[in-house]
């Protein structure tokens, strides 16, 4: 199944050839168990990254389905927990996020859209919370904001 990177002591990712499933393992008396959570773009292209944070009650993906491109989602690990927070770049276009980095119970991160390039966005987990933090160069020029630290 690829290789995967464990972000809690519940949620991992699958990343093999830029797939991305995601799995909820857990441990019985008989060992470790995995399960598929969520598919995000079936079939054989696939469509996520590695670009991940995790806050105390969530795990922020990138990752990309066939109606909106690339996107910021959220998922506690379970099928029900796991949607598309935030189509920042409405439409079939990505946003695609990255450089995610906790902040506390928030996570900081970077968008593109059309109107303000690539930019700092942060997100509380809710839809109405995940919103653009600064422009930091004004207008659809990139800032390129990224590797953050907290400290």
């Amino acid at each position: 199944m690829g290789n995967f990177r464990c972000i809690t002591g519940v949620v991992c990712v699958g990343v093999p050839r830029f797939l991305v499933w995601l799995f909820i393992a857990w441990t019985t008396l008989r060992g470790a168990q995995v399960t598929m959570v969520q598919d995000f773009y079936p079939g054989p292209l696939g469509g996520g990254s590695e670009s991940m944070a995790a806050t105390a009650e969530a795990v922020f993906i990138a990752a990309q389905d066939k109606e909106h491109g690339q996107e910021l989602w959220r998922t506690d690990g379970t099928c029900p927990g796991t949607y598309l927070l935030k189509d920042i770049n409405p439409g079939p276009d990505a946003s695609n996020p990255g450089n995610f980095t906790r902040l506390g119970n928030a996570v900081v991160f970077t968008a593109i859209t059309p109107e303000w390039g690539r930019e700092l966005w942060v997100s509380d987990g809710t839809e109405a919370g995940t919103h653009l933090a600064k422009d930091l160069t004004p207008g659809a020029t990139s800032s390129y904001p990224g590797q953050f630290t907290t400290g």
